[in-house]
């Protein structure tokens, strides 16, 4: 592997590696790590700072000493020491700064400058034989050719990482072979720590749940195994992407043990995984639209939809919650009736009702059409969805008798598309209080969107899916999981003119909290 050697300065920094019950990351701090930066010859060298410059300008540019050099055609990608930064900024040639670092959960760190400081027990050594994961950095942005280039070094390429770095399975001899690749900047061990999510830090005890995430190496059971001999119970596992290169197990693990799993080669990530979902919360409709004047919406939506056609007239769209007040009960909401395409049911046949309100609430908001008549005293509708010719696929998931739901998350979107559905509306979260930061389940809710059926291995089903941002803001670090994914449309609410309604949630993904059906 390319990872310089060198003692890193301690510069008085006391780490206290006290051992602690419970938790495996409570018991120490991460310091910041310090640069001592060395060529490939072992020499040291100062900071060095990684920019991109255009063609022309690179042309024009003062006489630079890069590091590294890459040539894309359209711009050149460099890696120069930092003391030469200012040759640049007195030529007035326009760039712009690039990033040379890597981060995983709450590390971010320039492996040239050194990685950060681990106990013992949550870093391992690389071994020449056995397969494990790894990262590789490349010099630059990275291009189709060294990927096919780095393939055939026998390693397998898994996920991109920020910045210009790759995860990757092989073994410690593949990678040295590598690293005489002119395009490897440094590769090394994904260590232990890196796969700690920082919302395990404060749990003590057995944890009702761990969502651990781990490479297929053709032997999924030969990890299961591992955690059901560290005393671990095993509730489910399932296919974390459309592929099955990754797994999810849903696991109940004593706290000091999580470390012990961490170390397994396959392992890649470890989430807290709540065993239960938590819930998120016609003038409104207006005010979607635009239509008001000064701050004060007027009645008139219906009118509204009929020249736009975009009253949801031949859509099919998913409503993954509690239920809904079907259209086949005796007391069926009038605002959905004869509008339920599907209802999937995840509680075993106990209930093909909304037993809590909620779904009932954030169905009405997509296709309610205010058949009750029921208006506030300025005279709008009650239980106008936004778009009220929509069909709806009702999924009630957050009754069912598992959770995640049994066969995981894609379930959800799996069943959502084998129904028909465009998109799916989510106001949930996983379960788990405060940001988790991109977690395992905000990848998998990524590929989801991608396709959303990962049984079919020939074809891709892309859908939209809306969530609620959720409701804990409005400060920093308030969005719930999963809606830190990249590919979700989270949406947050905003106050605005409800005479009738001051205590409005904003727990509906649309957020038009008027549409009380």
């Amino acid at each position: 592997m390319r990872k310089y050697t060198r003692q890193l300065l301690n510069l008085g920094v006391v780490i206290a590696l006290v051992l602690m019950t419970g938790s495996p990351l409570a018991a120490w701090s991460a310091p910041n790590h310090y640069r001592v930066p060395q060529d490939a010859s072992g020499d040291v060298r100062g900071p060095t700072i990684a920019i991109q410059l255009s063609a022309e300008d690179y042309r024009a540019a003062p006489a630079l000493s890069p590091y590294y050099l890459v040539d894309y055609g359209s711009f050149v990608w460099l890696e120069i020491p930092a003391t030469q930064l200012s040759r640049l900024e007195t030529s007035g040639l326009s760039y712009q700064r690039g990033e040379t670092t890597i981060g995983s959960y709450n590390f971010k760190f320039d492996p040239l400058d050194g990685e950060p400081i681990l106990p013992a027990h949550l870093q391992q050594e690389s071994s020449a034989t056995e397969p494990g994961l790894y990262l590789i950095q490349f010099i630059g942005p990275i291009t189709d050719h060294w990927l096919a280039d780095a393939s055939q070094s026998g390693i397998k390429l898994l996920q991109y990482y920020a910045h210009n770095a790759y995860l990757a399975w092989g073994t410690g001899a593949q990678l040295e072979r590598l690293d005489g690749k002119n395009y490897v900047r440094w590769s090394g061990v994904f260590q232990p720590a890196y796969k700690f999510n920082p919302n395990l830090n404060s749990l003590k005890g057995r944890i009702e749940n761990v969502a651990i995430t781990f490479y297929n190496d053709g032997n999924i059971e030969r990890t299961l195994d591992a955690f059901t001999g560290m005393g671990g119970e095993v509730i489910q596992a399932f296919p974390a992407q459309p592929d099955k290169a990754f797994y999810t197990a849903i696991v109940a693990l004593e706290a000091d043990r999580l470390a012990e799993a961490a170390r397994l080669s396959t392992v890649w990530a470890m989430d807290y995984a709540s065993p239960n979902p938590g819930l998120d919360d016609e003038s409104g409709d207006q005010i979607s639209v635009g239509n008001y004047t000064g701050t004060l919406p007027f009645v008139g939506y219906r009118n509204w939809l009929i020249p736009h056609g975009v009253d949801g007239t031949g859509v099919v769209f998913a409503d993954v919650d509690t239920g809904l007040d079907t259209n086949t009960s005796a007391t069926a909401h009038l605002d959905i009736r004869g509008r339920i395409a599907a209802f999937v049911d995840y509680t075993g046949g106990s209930t093909t009702t909304d037993t809590d309100g909620h779904g009932t609430h954030t169905a009405g908001i997509i296709a309610g059409n205010g058949a009750l008549g029921i208006t506030d005293t300025n005279g709008f509708l009650y239980g106008l969805g936004m778009a009220p010719n929509t069909q709806l696929v009702v999924q009630n998931a957050l009754l069912g008798s598992a959770w995640p739901p049994t066969g995981g998350w894609q379930r959800l979107s799996k069943d959502t598309v084998l129904n028909g559905a465009v998109g799916s509306n989510n106001s949930w979260y996983t379960g788990v209080s405060g940001a988790q930061g991109y977690s395992a389940a905000a990848r998998t809710h990524d590929l989801m969107v991608r396709d959303a059926n990962f049984d079919t291995t020939s074809v891709a089903e892309p859908i939209i899916m809306v969530f609620s941002a959720g409701n804990s803001g409005s400060g920093a670090s308030t969005i719930t999981e999963p809606k830190e994914a990249k590919n979700l449309i989270s949406v947050g609410a905003s106050e605005n003119y409800r005479p009738d309604n001051p205590l409005g949630s904003g727990c509906g993904a649309s957020s038009n909290i008027e549409n009380i059906v």
